[in-house]
């Protein structure tokens, strides 16, 4: 699961990588832009909800502890 999760964001980073490489090159067509800030909200929700699940499992591995 961990080597799919981290395939998807390094896949995620290369589509952003090339639509922010399209949209200096190509600034009339907007179509790049918008793809470059959809991956960008993707990849930072996938981030956050992420550290949001690791910070719960570390708090419930505490209290099991405790």
């Amino acid at each position: 699961m961990k080597l799919l999760r981290i395939s998807i964001y390094i896949m995620y980073f290369i589509v952003y990588g090339y639509s922010a490489y399209m949209t200096t090159v190509e600034p009339e067509k907007t179509r790049w832009g918008y793809i470059c800030v959809l991956t960008f909200a993707i990849v930072a929700l996938m981030g956050i909800s992420d550290f949001v699940n690791s910070s719960k499992k570390n708090s419930e591995n505490n209290s099991e502890n405790l």
